[in-house]
């Protein structure tokens, strides 16, 4: 994809000791894998509808990742996100389903979601696979670029995005400049040239 010209500034760039791969600050996995997400991703205002328990709900960054443009995602975004509309929350009974916990696993049953592949392969098929909670959120399905988001609001991810795991020492740090450090020429070129690109060629 590159000229020989633009190779050779590659690599005088990468070797400059300005630039790091972003492993080296730490690890990154894929969020958490529902099987339907319109069935167990639900807003505040659904959730109080169906009348689940507090506990029966995990927070959570809302499929997608529009909201993940700026340089963190705080308690405050998260929350008006959810005023808004957006699925906050993700439908994880730990213990024993409560009664309209119940009604609503029977609800999906009826409409055959523990038939999709990630629900018919776990047991019970209601409960997604936990992923823990990262110090950064990597969006990787933009139109744009993808972008470093701090997570100050302390939520889950799911697999539309992916979770940066910051090495002891580095969290505070990572969290306030990798947002934006990374928003520069380099970086951008490397997501183009190693990143997977979809959908027709510009």
């Amino acid at each position: 994809m590159l000229s020989s010209v633009a190779h050779q500034a590659v690599a005088f760039v990468a070797e400059n000791e300005g630039f790091t791969t972003l492993q080296s600050w730490g690890e990154m996995t894929l969020g958490m894998v529902t099987g339907n997400n319109r069935y167990f991703t639900m807003s505040p205002a659904d959730a109080h509808k169906k009348g689940l328990a507090s506990d029966e709900l995990l927070r959570l960054s809302p499929p997608g990742s529009r909201h993940l443009r700026n340089r963190s995602l705080s308690k405050k975004a998260w929350e008006a996100l959810g005023d808004e509309g957006s699925a906050i929350y993700l439908f994880r009974p730990e213990f024993e389903p409560s009664k309209a916990a119940k009604r609503y696993i029977s609800a999906g049953e009826a409409v055959h979601v523990e038939q999709a592949y990630k629900c018919r392969v776990r047991r019970p098929w209601w409960r997604v696979p936990l992923v823990d909670i990262p110090h950064m959120f990597l969006t990787y399905m933009n139109a744009d670029t993808p972008r470093l988001c701090s997570t100050r609001a302390g939520v889950h991810h799911l697999n539309s995005v992916y979770g940066v795991y910051l090495r002891p020492g580095s969290i505070r740090t990572g969290q306030d400049l990798l947002p934006i450090a990374s928003l520069n020429s380099m970086s951008m070129l490397g997501a183009e040239t190693i990143g997977r690109a979809y959908g027709a060629a510009c």
